[in-house]
Protein backbone atom coordinates (compact mmCIF):
# COMPACT_ATOMS: atom_id res chain seq x y z
CA UNK A 1 0.00 0.00 0.00
CA UNK A 2 1.72 3.16 -1.19
CA UNK A 3 1.90 6.23 1.05
CA UNK A 4 0.56 4.27 4.01
CA UNK A 5 2.95 2.84 6.58
CA UNK A 6 1.74 1.93 10.04
CA UNK A 7 4.02 2.24 13.06
CA UNK A 8 5.69 -1.09 13.71
CA UNK A 9 3.71 -1.95 16.82
CA UNK A 10 2.11 -5.26 17.74
CA UNK A 11 -1.03 -3.54 19.04
CA UNK A 12 -1.92 -2.46 15.50
CA UNK A 13 -1.33 -5.71 13.69
CA UNK A 14 -4.42 -7.68 14.66
CA UNK A 15 -6.94 -4.86 14.19
CA UNK A 16 -5.53 -4.01 10.77
CA UNK A 17 -5.93 -7.58 9.50
CA UNK A 18 -8.78 -10.06 9.79
CA UNK A 19 -10.03 -12.64 10.47
CA UNK A 20 -10.44 -12.43 14.23
CA UNK A 21 -8.50 -15.63 14.95
CA UNK A 22 -5.19 -14.00 14.02
CA UNK A 23 -2.87 -13.50 16.99
CA UNK A 24 0.09 -11.18 17.44
CA UNK A 25 2.37 -14.18 16.84
CA UNK A 26 0.98 -14.75 13.35
CA UNK A 27 0.66 -11.16 12.12
CA UNK A 28 2.92 -8.14 12.51
CA UNK A 29 3.73 -4.73 11.05
CA UNK A 30 7.02 -4.80 9.13
CA UNK A 31 9.01 -2.17 7.27
CA UNK A 32 7.38 -3.44 4.09
CA UNK A 33 3.81 -3.37 5.42
CA UNK A 34 1.56 -5.94 7.09
CA UNK A 35 3.03 -9.45 7.26
CA UNK A 36 1.02 -12.52 8.25
CA UNK A 37 1.18 -16.31 8.34
CA UNK A 38 -0.39 -17.39 5.08
CA UNK A 39 -0.97 -21.07 5.84
CA UNK A 40 -3.71 -22.29 8.15
CA UNK A 41 -2.50 -24.25 11.17
CA UNK A 42 -5.14 -26.85 10.28
CA UNK A 43 -4.16 -29.29 7.55
CA UNK A 44 -6.65 -30.12 4.82
CA UNK A 45 -4.21 -31.55 2.34
CA UNK A 46 -6.74 -33.52 0.27
CA UNK A 47 -8.56 -30.28 -0.44
CA UNK A 48 -5.47 -28.71 -2.01
CA UNK A 49 -3.32 -25.70 -1.14
CA UNK A 50 -6.09 -23.13 -1.63
CA UNK A 51 -8.09 -24.62 1.21
CA UNK A 52 -5.14 -24.12 3.54
CA UNK A 53 -4.59 -20.42 2.80
CA UNK A 54 -5.87 -17.55 4.89
CA UNK A 55 -7.62 -14.85 2.87
CA UNK A 56 -7.42 -11.84 5.16
CA UNK A 57 -9.21 -8.55 4.67
CA UNK A 58 -6.87 -5.61 5.19
CA UNK A 59 -8.46 -2.60 6.87
CA UNK A 60 -6.85 0.81 6.47
CA UNK A 61 -6.93 2.33 9.94
CA UNK A 62 -7.64 6.02 10.28
CA UNK A 63 -4.98 8.19 11.89
CA UNK A 64 -7.20 8.51 14.96
CA UNK A 65 -7.60 4.71 15.23
CA UNK A 66 -3.86 4.17 14.92
CA UNK A 67 -2.80 6.48 17.71
CA UNK A 68 -5.78 5.83 20.00
CA UNK A 69 -4.89 2.13 19.87
CA UNK A 70 -1.25 2.84 20.69
CA UNK A 71 -2.08 5.17 23.57
CA UNK A 72 -4.54 2.71 25.09
CA UNK A 73 -2.02 -0.13 24.76
CA UNK A 74 0.39 2.05 26.77
CA UNK A 75 -2.18 2.65 29.52
CA UNK A 76 -3.49 6.07 28.48
CA UNK A 77 -7.00 7.19 27.56
CA UNK A 78 -6.68 9.72 24.70
CA UNK A 79 -9.26 12.41 24.00
CA UNK A 80 -9.15 15.23 21.43
CA UNK A 81 -8.42 18.57 23.08
CA UNK A 82 -10.15 21.80 22.09
CA UNK A 83 -7.07 22.87 20.12
CA UNK A 84 -6.96 19.47 18.46
CA UNK A 85 -10.56 19.94 17.32
CA UNK A 86 -9.76 23.43 16.00
CA UNK A 87 -6.90 21.93 13.98
CA UNK A 88 -9.09 19.24 12.44
CA UNK A 89 -11.72 21.77 11.41
CA UNK A 90 -9.35 24.22 9.72
CA UNK A 91 -7.67 21.33 7.87
CA UNK A 92 -11.13 20.32 6.65
CA UNK A 93 -11.96 23.90 5.60
CA UNK A 94 -8.77 24.25 3.55
CA UNK A 95 -8.91 20.69 2.20
CA UNK A 96 -5.71 19.44 3.78
CA UNK A 97 -2.77 20.20 6.05
CA UNK A 98 -0.69 21.97 3.42
CA UNK A 99 -3.59 24.09 2.17
CA UNK A 100 -4.32 25.27 5.70
CA UNK A 101 -0.66 25.94 6.49
CA UNK A 102 -0.23 27.97 3.31
CA UNK A 103 -3.11 30.27 4.24
CA UNK A 104 -2.25 30.73 7.92
CA UNK A 105 1.45 31.13 7.20
CA UNK A 106 1.13 33.53 4.26
CA UNK A 107 1.34 37.31 4.44
CA UNK A 108 -2.30 37.51 3.38
CA UNK A 109 -3.57 35.05 5.98
CA UNK A 110 -1.40 36.04 8.92
CA UNK A 111 -1.99 39.76 8.31
CA UNK A 112 -5.74 39.33 8.11
CA UNK A 113 -6.01 37.05 11.13
CA UNK A 114 -3.76 39.25 13.26
CA UNK A 115 -6.08 42.17 12.54
CA UNK A 116 -9.07 40.15 13.73
CA UNK A 117 -7.24 39.47 17.01
CA UNK A 118 -6.46 43.17 17.56
CA UNK A 119 -8.01 44.58 20.75
CA UNK A 120 -7.42 48.27 19.96
CA UNK A 121 -10.47 50.59 19.83
CA UNK A 122 -12.42 50.87 16.59
CA UNK A 123 -10.76 53.07 13.99
CA UNK A 124 -11.09 53.86 10.31
CA UNK A 125 -9.29 51.23 8.24
CA UNK A 126 -8.93 48.89 11.24
CA UNK A 127 -12.47 47.58 11.69
CA UNK A 128 -14.72 47.81 14.75
CA UNK A 129 -14.32 46.19 18.17
CA UNK A 130 -17.72 45.39 19.66
CA UNK A 131 -19.03 44.52 23.11
CA UNK A 132 -18.44 40.79 22.61
CA UNK A 133 -14.68 41.49 22.37
CA UNK A 134 -14.66 40.50 18.71
CA UNK A 135 -13.44 42.59 15.81
CA UNK A 136 -15.30 42.95 12.51
CA UNK A 137 -13.57 44.22 9.40
CA UNK A 138 -14.94 46.17 6.48
CA UNK A 139 -13.52 46.21 2.95
CA UNK A 140 -10.90 48.87 3.69
CA UNK A 141 -9.69 47.06 6.83
CA UNK A 142 -9.39 43.72 4.99
CA UNK A 143 -7.44 45.39 2.17
CA UNK A 144 -5.00 47.03 4.59
CA UNK A 145 -4.48 43.94 6.75
CA UNK A 146 -4.05 41.48 3.87
CA UNK A 147 -2.01 43.80 1.63
CA UNK A 148 -4.48 43.13 -1.17
CA UNK A 149 -6.04 46.02 -3.01
CA UNK A 150 -8.89 46.63 -5.44
CA UNK A 151 -9.84 43.51 -7.40
CA UNK A 152 -7.49 41.40 -5.26
CA UNK A 153 -9.49 42.28 -2.13
CA UNK A 154 -12.76 41.46 -3.88
CA UNK A 155 -11.40 38.06 -4.92
CA UNK A 156 -10.00 37.38 -1.44
CA UNK A 157 -13.33 38.12 0.24
CA UNK A 158 -15.21 35.97 -2.29
CA UNK A 159 -12.81 33.06 -1.71
CA UNK A 160 -12.97 33.24 2.07
CA UNK A 161 -16.76 33.48 2.09
CA UNK A 162 -16.93 30.43 -0.20
CA UNK A 163 -14.70 28.52 2.22
CA UNK A 164 -16.73 29.61 5.23
CA UNK A 165 -13.82 31.55 6.75
CA UNK A 166 -15.65 34.88 6.54
CA UNK A 167 -19.33 35.78 6.79
CA UNK A 168 -20.91 39.00 5.53
CA UNK A 169 -23.21 41.11 7.68
CA UNK A 170 -24.04 44.51 9.17
CA UNK A 171 -23.05 46.28 12.37
CA UNK A 172 -26.16 47.90 13.84
CA UNK A 173 -26.97 49.76 17.06
CA UNK A 174 -30.26 49.12 18.82
CA UNK A 175 -32.50 52.18 19.11
CA UNK A 176 -33.97 50.86 22.35
CA UNK A 177 -31.00 49.66 24.50
CA UNK A 178 -28.08 51.16 22.47
CA UNK A 179 -26.37 47.77 22.10
CA UNK A 180 -24.11 47.50 19.02
CA UNK A 181 -23.73 44.08 17.44
CA UNK A 182 -22.88 42.34 14.19
CA UNK A 183 -25.77 40.65 12.33
CA UNK A 184 -25.32 37.97 9.68
CA UNK A 185 -26.83 38.92 6.33
CA UNK A 186 -29.19 35.93 6.59
CA UNK A 187 -30.66 37.36 9.82
CA UNK A 188 -31.44 40.82 8.46
CA UNK A 189 -34.36 41.80 6.25
CA UNK A 190 -35.73 45.34 6.36
CA UNK A 191 -35.63 44.87 10.12
CA UNK A 192 -33.37 43.36 12.74
CA UNK A 193 -33.93 41.96 16.25
CA UNK A 194 -31.53 43.35 18.86
CA UNK A 195 -29.11 40.68 20.10
CA UNK A 196 -29.52 41.95 23.67
CA UNK A 197 -33.09 43.20 24.26
CA UNK A 198 -34.65 41.32 21.28
CA UNK A 199 -36.55 44.43 20.15
CA UNK A 200 -37.45 44.11 16.47
CA UNK A 201 -36.99 47.38 14.58
CA UNK A 202 -36.48 48.78 11.12
CA UNK A 203 -32.87 49.79 10.69
CA UNK A 204 -32.48 53.43 9.75
CA UNK A 205 -29.66 55.91 9.44
CA UNK A 206 -29.19 56.20 13.22
CA UNK A 207 -28.60 52.44 13.51
CA UNK A 208 -25.42 52.20 11.42
CA UNK A 209 -21.98 53.74 11.60
CA UNK A 210 -21.56 55.14 8.11
CA UNK A 211 -22.81 58.57 7.03
CA UNK A 212 -25.04 57.46 4.17
CA UNK A 213 -25.51 53.75 3.49
CA UNK A 214 -24.66 50.85 5.85
CA UNK A 215 -21.40 49.04 5.03
CA UNK A 216 -20.75 45.34 4.98
CA UNK A 217 -18.66 44.04 7.87
CA UNK A 218 -17.08 40.60 7.86
CA UNK A 219 -17.05 38.14 10.76
CA UNK A 220 -14.27 35.58 11.15
CA UNK A 221 -15.25 31.92 11.57
CA UNK A 222 -15.07 31.19 15.31
CA UNK A 223 -13.05 27.98 14.92
CA UNK A 224 -10.53 29.78 12.71
CA UNK A 225 -10.33 32.54 15.33
CA UNK A 226 -9.75 30.05 18.14
CA UNK A 227 -7.18 28.09 16.14
CA UNK A 228 -5.09 31.16 15.36
CA UNK A 229 -5.44 32.80 18.77
CA UNK A 230 -4.22 29.58 20.45
CA UNK A 231 -1.05 29.48 18.31
CA UNK A 232 -2.27 26.52 16.30
CA UNK A 233 -0.01 27.50 13.41
CA UNK A 234 3.21 26.28 15.10
CA UNK A 235 2.17 22.59 15.42
CA UNK A 236 0.71 22.77 11.91
CA UNK A 237 3.96 24.04 10.37
CA UNK A 238 5.90 21.50 12.43
CA UNK A 239 3.83 18.63 11.04
CA UNK A 240 4.31 19.92 7.51
CA UNK A 241 8.07 20.18 8.05
CA UNK A 242 8.15 16.60 9.34
CA UNK A 243 6.13 15.39 6.35
CA UNK A 244 8.91 16.62 4.05
CA UNK A 245 11.41 14.45 5.94
CA UNK A 246 9.50 11.28 5.17
CA UNK A 247 9.66 9.41 1.90
CA UNK A 248 6.20 7.87 1.83
CA UNK A 249 3.80 8.04 4.74
CA UNK A 250 2.67 10.62 7.27
CA UNK A 251 0.02 9.72 9.84
CA UNK A 252 -0.77 12.08 12.69
CA UNK A 253 -3.24 13.39 15.21
CA UNK A 254 -3.19 16.97 16.55
CA UNK A 255 -3.18 17.98 20.21
CA UNK A 256 -4.52 15.22 22.43
CA UNK A 257 -5.45 15.11 26.11
CA UNK A 258 -4.16 12.04 27.95
CA UNK A 259 -5.67 10.61 31.13
CA UNK A 260 -4.00 7.95 33.24
CA UNK A 261 -0.71 6.31 32.41
CA UNK A 262 2.83 7.17 33.46
CA UNK A 263 2.47 10.96 33.59
CA UNK A 264 -0.88 11.39 35.35
CA UNK A 265 -4.22 12.68 34.06
CA UNK A 266 -5.01 15.85 32.19
CA UNK A 267 -1.70 16.18 30.31
CA UNK A 268 -1.63 17.22 26.66
CA UNK A 269 0.72 16.40 23.80
CA UNK A 270 0.76 18.83 20.87
CA UNK A 271 0.99 16.21 18.13
CA UNK A 272 1.59 12.50 17.64
CA UNK A 273 3.02 11.50 14.27
CA UNK A 274 4.26 8.47 12.38
CA UNK A 275 6.81 9.22 9.64
CA UNK A 276 7.31 6.19 7.42
CA UNK A 277 6.43 4.03 10.44
CA UNK A 278 8.65 5.85 12.95
CA UNK A 279 6.62 7.06 15.94
CA UNK A 280 7.32 10.60 17.17
CA UNK A 281 5.72 12.76 19.87
CA UNK A 282 5.90 16.53 19.57
CA UNK A 283 5.73 19.78 21.49
CA UNK A 284 5.43 23.12 19.69
CA UNK A 285 5.68 26.66 21.04
CA UNK A 286 6.25 30.26 19.98
CA UNK A 287 8.80 30.61 22.78
CA UNK A 288 12.45 29.56 22.97
CA UNK A 289 11.74 27.47 26.09
CA UNK A 290 9.24 24.81 27.20
CA UNK A 291 8.40 26.54 30.48
CA UNK A 292 8.46 29.91 32.17
CA UNK A 293 10.77 28.59 34.90
CA UNK A 294 13.53 26.01 35.06
CA UNK A 295 11.40 23.84 37.35
CA UNK A 296 8.43 23.94 34.99
CA UNK A 297 10.58 23.09 31.98
CA UNK A 298 12.39 20.25 33.75
CA UNK A 299 9.05 18.73 34.78
CA UNK A 300 7.70 18.98 31.22
CA UNK A 301 10.78 17.31 29.76
CA UNK A 302 10.57 14.52 32.34
CA UNK A 303 6.92 13.93 31.45
CA UNK A 304 7.81 13.84 27.75
CA UNK A 305 10.52 11.25 28.36
CA UNK A 306 8.17 9.05 30.39
CA UNK A 307 5.49 9.35 27.72
CA UNK A 308 7.92 8.54 24.90
CA UNK A 309 9.24 5.49 26.74
CA UNK A 310 5.75 4.25 27.58
CA UNK A 311 4.75 4.60 23.92
CA UNK A 312 8.01 3.16 22.57
CA UNK A 313 8.48 6.32 20.52
CA UNK A 314 11.46 6.63 18.20
CA UNK A 315 11.82 10.39 18.71
CA UNK A 316 10.51 13.48 20.45
CA UNK A 317 10.17 16.65 18.37
CA UNK A 318 10.64 20.03 20.04
CA UNK A 319 9.56 22.80 17.67
CA UNK A 320 9.58 26.57 18.11
CA UNK A 321 8.64 29.57 16.00
CA UNK A 322 11.55 31.35 17.65
CA UNK A 323 14.85 31.69 15.81
CA UNK A 324 16.55 29.33 18.26
CA UNK A 325 15.98 27.27 21.37
CA UNK A 326 17.55 28.66 24.51
CA UNK A 327 20.85 27.04 25.50
CA UNK A 328 19.31 26.05 28.83
CA UNK A 329 16.43 24.24 27.10
CA UNK A 330 18.68 22.26 24.75
CA UNK A 331 20.95 21.35 27.67
CA UNK A 332 18.04 20.20 29.84
CA UNK A 333 16.55 18.19 26.98
CA UNK A 334 19.89 16.55 26.28
CA UNK A 335 20.33 15.67 29.93
CA UNK A 336 16.79 14.30 30.35
CA UNK A 337 16.99 12.03 27.29
CA UNK A 338 20.68 11.10 27.64
CA UNK A 339 19.96 7.62 29.00
CA UNK A 340 16.97 7.04 26.72
CA UNK A 341 16.82 5.50 23.27
CA UNK A 342 14.50 8.31 22.20
CA UNK A 343 16.07 10.73 19.72
CA UNK A 344 15.53 14.46 20.36
CA UNK A 345 14.76 16.49 17.22
CA UNK A 346 14.93 20.28 17.54
CA UNK A 347 13.08 22.43 15.01
CA UNK A 348 13.31 26.24 14.85
CA UNK A 349 11.75 28.89 12.65
CA UNK A 350 14.33 28.25 9.93
CA UNK A 351 13.22 24.60 9.71
CA UNK A 352 9.53 25.43 9.31
CA UNK A 353 7.85 26.15 5.95
CA UNK A 354 7.74 29.82 5.00
CA UNK A 355 4.82 30.75 2.77
CA UNK A 356 4.75 34.22 1.24
CA UNK A 357 1.73 33.78 -0.98
CA UNK A 358 -1.59 32.00 -0.67
CA UNK A 359 -2.95 30.39 -3.82
CA UNK A 360 -6.64 31.01 -4.40
CA UNK A 361 -8.72 27.86 -4.16
CA UNK A 362 -11.86 28.84 -6.08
Amino acid sequence: MEQYQLPRRAALAKIALGPANYTTSSVRISTEGIAYMGLSPFKFLPAGIDANLFRPRVRLLTDSEVFSTLYRAAGFEPKPSDKGNYHREVVRIFDGLEGAAKFFGSQVGSGLLSQYLLKEPSASGQGVLLNNDRRYLDFAAIAAASHCYGAETVALIDDLIALGVLSRGLVLKCGRCSYSAWYHVADVTQEFACARCRQTQQYKHEHWRDPNEPSWYYDLNEVVYQFYSHNGLVPMLSLLALSKRGKESLLYIPETRLDGGAIGSGKEIDFTVSIDGDLCLGEATVSSALGQTATEETKRLADLRKLCEAMGANAVVLSTLSGAWSKQTTARAGSEFASSRVQVIFLTKADLPNFQEWERVT
